[in-house]
């Protein structure tokens, strides 16, 4: 969980945020499985998240399988 109350989940290739609000936004993905778009926006990402991480400066990391 973030310091805001957010919480991250990964779903269907894409990872999606859960607000302190409750109202759930897409994060980061496409939907589509696997990709090398290392210099695209987090929504135009295709990815397989495996894990999802806050690191010391609240900053989301995600570790994605690469097919």
């Amino acid at each position: 969980m973030s310091p805001d109350g957010s919480i991250y989940l990964a779903a269907r290739n894409q990872v999606f945020r859960i607000g302190a609000d409750g109202i759930i936004r897409r994060f980061a993905g496409t939907g589509t499985q696997f990709g090398e778009d290392d210099d695209a926006p987090a929504l135009e990402v295709r990815m397989s998240p495996l894990n999802i991480t806050l690191d010391r400066e609240n900053r989301v990391l995600v570790d994605s399988f690469i097919g």
